[in-house]
Order: structure tokens, then C-alpha cells, then sequence
């Protein structure tokens, strides 16, 4: 069957095309792709060498609008074009997800007229912006029919992408086609496309699907499973696993080890005051999960006092091999340190260590307007009694531990937060046994029809990342 594709320019053109092409051949007879174009041509030959170099037997066809459809040259209307030149043989599919608006508009007019299926592949953005299936959930990736076609039903058996797809470790974290990721955003996108690995399908309307059973199993703690494709389900699944967390961490250090939950996103932070604006962390942020937002287009800052503090507790833990709840969180806050760093987060000077009192001594020109940002009360009070309160905004931030992030379909950001949530819990649980801290086995896999397919979490490559393992090179 064919697949129409249309590709356009600007950020995010040739990840919506790939997750287009990817989830689409999961669940329809795809073996030949027309891709589809106005003055995107770099784009589109992007795409091509995706599709022929992971998905052998696709043929790719790049077909360019550009002389036809600019508006300087264009003679008819684009759907009128279209219908004579690109959709006029048997019925097909055509996806409108990755095209510029005019483009998509106008493929779906001639589409319905010659008897083609249209389809639309949602996303549901959030934090896993800037990724692509099968390195993002299934779930968050629906096909929606918008016309059906007697000519074009979906495959009996679905079928999975993420076997075509790399473990990306091997190729130095880089995304296929696409830019390089750093330590924790790679663990996410591996844990996402191995659980990927067993087939399944969602598509609508009315929204169905047929997904396999995660299962996480810790020793001595407990076993947890979740339907990948029910909300309620992966809205249980964060909070018993969450409240497992806490009675682990009891007699511990709970406060450190609670930070967890907010690291991941699990129990979501919560604002008070206007934070529009640039945002500059303190140091505690960056142990709450800051990153999480950055990911979702909050301008982060971070000052050099917070990076020094993150740095020598990381260098202490690290020259001391130590494998304690501070020596864990550490850990965490050195990885969102880096994550927030490749998101390109900006460094701003400050004072020196400790950051309550070297963020208020950042120059004048850099703080006005700006939002100040702590967890801290004691160094929110401070404050709100210095000179530098005249000058920026100041926001406490706080979060409920024992409060979980409740995924709605009548909200999306809260379904793409969830799953972010849902992947860094069993990162960090696993992390935790493979740092020490945690004394116990962890085990993950899906279960399906077809039957079980292992989905470990990576964590070797975050250790390496913060320097408790030295690199083996063959």
C-alpha cells in the first residue's frame, strides 16, 4: 500500500514526519512512501534516508511541489494539483501530520475526492518534544482516521517499528537522522522503544487499542503492572510504585530520597507567583526536576553557584564511592544539571556557593524582570526582605510527595507528563539498584499476546556519565 507523506520545514518537520512514517507502518501494509513536498526538499531527503536505511524494502519516492505551488508560480489551487499529478492512481493513504498547513489542507481536499484514507498521527508533545517514535510512547502517538477508505484497513496483526529501530547507546546516544542526546534523555527514549518492542496498535475514533501489560518487578519491595495504553492504569501504576518509594526510603534519609518523586515528575511541582519569564533555578530545583519543564519550553536558567554546588557534591560522591541517599540524589541532580545544559539552558553568573545567597548577588541588568525560583522557604524569606526583590520576581516553588500526577484526556500536557513520569520512576528505581542504594534485583518487561518481551532500563550509561564506572572500549 502507499503512503502519501507530506514533509514541510521548521523545527520538529522531520520528527513528526518520522513518527508519521513509523507509526503507520505498525499498523497499515506500507511498502512505497511519496514524499511530499513545497521548497522542503533538505527535509525530505532526511526522511528518505531514514525510511531506506531502517526499513529495508520501503520505496521512497521524493516528489516536489516547489514550481507549482509556490505562490509567485501557482497557477491552480494546490488541491487541483495535487489530485492530477500526485493522487491520481488507486486509492491510498495519506498522512497530513508532518505538513505545513496550506500543504495538509490541500492533500486532504484531493485525498477525499479520489478515494485515499486520511489520516492524522497525534502527539501529545510535553516533555518528550524533540523526539520521535518509536523513541516516544505509543500511546502519545494515536492514528486517527479522518477519512476512511474501503482500500485501506489496517493490518490484522499489528506489527512493531521499534525492532527496526537502534538501541542508540552504540552510536553515541545519537538519534538516528537526528542530534545527539545526553545520558538521562537517552535512558528515556531507550526505555520508551524498548517497551515498544511488542506489537500493538491505537487508533480511532472512537480512540481504541490494544497494548501490552508493563511489569516491573523490585525485590523486596514489590511488583507492579499497568496496561501501556490506560491512563488509570499508568496513573496507578506511578502511585504504588511512589508509595513503595516511600516506605523504602523510611529510616533512610526520606526527605532526600522523596526528592525522587519530584525529579521524575511524579509528583508534580507547584508554582506560587508569576513565573512568565526567564526562569533562574536554585540549586534545589535541579534535585525537583526542573529539566522536566525545560523540555516543555519554560526558559530556564541556571546560575553558577547552583553548578558549583551540584559539581563538588557530585566530585565528593564520586572521589568517595559513595553509595548513600546524598550521594544518590547527587546523582540525579548532576543528570538534570546535563539535561537542562544540552537543552541549551543558559549558565548565569552569580555569587559563590551557597546559592541562597549568591543568586542575590547576579548583576541587576540579569535579574530584572526575571523570576527567581527556590523550594527553599528560608531562602525564598530572604528574599523577599532583599533589595534584589525590587528587581525580580520571586516564586516559591513546593510539591506534595505524597501526590501523584493524574493523567486526563481533557488535559494533554498531563498524559505526556505522566508517561515522562512513568519512564524516569522505573529509570531512577533501577538506577538506585544499580548505584548500591537500592539493595535489589529490578526486572522490567512487557506482556502481550504474542508473549514477553524483556525491557531493562539502561542505567550503566548514567553511571559512566557522573563517573562511578570507567568506560571498557573494545
Amino acid at each position: 500500500m502507499k503512503l502519501v507523506l507530506p514533509v514541510s520545514r521548521g523545527v520538529g518537520s522531520f520528527e513528526a514526519a518520522v513518527s508519521g512514517f513509523t507509526r503507520v507502518h505498525e499498523e497499515y501494509d506500507v511498502d512505497e512512501v511519496v514524499l511530499l513536498h513545497v521548497t522542503a526538499l533538505e527535509e525530505a531527503k532526511r526522511v528518505e534516508e531514514f525510511i531506506k536505511n531502517k526499513f529495508n524494502g520501503v520505496k521512497v519516492v521524493i516528489k516536489g511541489l516547489s514550481t507549482q505551488a509556490v505562490a509567485e508560480y501557482q497557477e491552480s489551487p494546490l488541491p487541483r494539483i495535487l489530485r492530477k499529478s500526485i493522487l491520481e492512481d488507486s486509492p491510498s493513504l495519506v498522512l497530513v501530520s508532518s505538513a505545513g498547513r496550506r500543504l495538509a489542507a490541500s492533500v486532504a481536499i484531493a485525498g477525499v475526492d479520489k478515494e485515499h484514507a486520511i489520516l492524522h498521527v497525534n502527539f501529545y508533545w510535553g516533555p518528550w518534544t524533540g523526539l520521535y517514535y518509536p523513541y516516544t510512547p505509543r500511546r502519545l502517538e494515536p492514528i486517527i482516521v479522518m477519512h476512511p477508505s474501503p482500500h485501506a484497513t489496517p493490518l490484522p496483526e499489528p506489527r512493531s517499528s521499534a525492532d527496526k529501530l537502534p538501541d542508540i547507546s552504540v552510536e553515541g546516544c545519537k538519534l538516528p537522522k537526528a542530534g545527539t542526546l545526553p545520558p538521562l534523555r537517552y535512558a528515556v527514549a531507550e526505555l520508551a522503544r524498548r517497551l515498544n518492542k511488542h506489537p500493538g496498535f491505537v487508533r480511532g475514533p472512537p480512540l481504541t487499542h490494544r497494548c501490552p501489560t508493563l511489569t516491573l518487578e523490585v525485590e523486596t519491595m514489590g511488583r507492579w503492572n499497568a496496561n501501556l495504553c490506560n491512563l488509570k492504569n499508568v496513573e496507578r501504576f506511578i502511585e504504588k510504585l511512589g508509595t513503595a518509594l516511600h516506605m523504602w526510603a523510611e529510616g533512610k534519609d526520606h526527605m532526600r530520597l522523596s526528592q525522587i518523586l519530584a525529579w521524575t515528575g511524579a509528583s508534580p511541582l507547584e508554582f506560587e507567583g508569576d513565573f512568565s519569564g526567564t526562569l533562574i533555578a536554585n540549586t534545589n530545583l535541579l534535585y525537583h526536576g526542573i529539566h522536566n519543564y525545560a523540555y516543555e519550553g519554560v526558559k530556564v536558567a541556571i546560575p553558577e553557584c547552583a553548578v558549583a554546588e551540584v559539581m563538588s557534591s557530585m566530585a565528593e560522591a564520586v572521589k568517595r564511592r559513595r553509595r548513600d541517599p546524598q550521594s544518590f540524589a547527587s546523582i540525579l541532580a548532576y543528570l538534570a544539571l546535563k539535561e537542562a545544559r544540552a537543552h541549551g539552558v543558559n549558565i548565569v553568573p552569580s555569587g559563590p556557593k551557597p546559592c541562597d545567597t549568591g543568586m542575590t548577588r547576579i548583576d541587576p541588568i540579569l535579574v530584572q524582570d526575571a523570576v527567581l525560583a527556590t523550594s527553599d522557604s528560608g531562602a525564598y524569606n530572604l528574599w523577599t526582605v532583599h533589595p534584589i526583590s525590587k528587581l525580580a520576581k520571586l516564586v516559591h516553588v513546593h510539591y506534595k510527595p505524597d501526590q501523584y500526577i493524574k493523567p486526563h484526556p481533557d488535559k494533554p500536557e498531563t498524559v505526556s507528563r505522566a508517561y515522562y513520569a512513568l519512564h524516569q520512576l522505573i529509570i531512577a528505581v533501577a538506577l538506585a539498584s544499580k548505584h548500591g542504594i537500592l539493595n535489589a534485583k529490578v526486572e522490567a518487561y512487557v506482556e502481550g499476546e504474542e508473549g514477553i518481551v524483556k525491557a531493562q532500563p539502561p542505567t550503566s550509561i548514567l553511571l559512566e556519565a557522573v563517573g562511578y564506572k570507567t568506560k571498557t572500549h573494545k
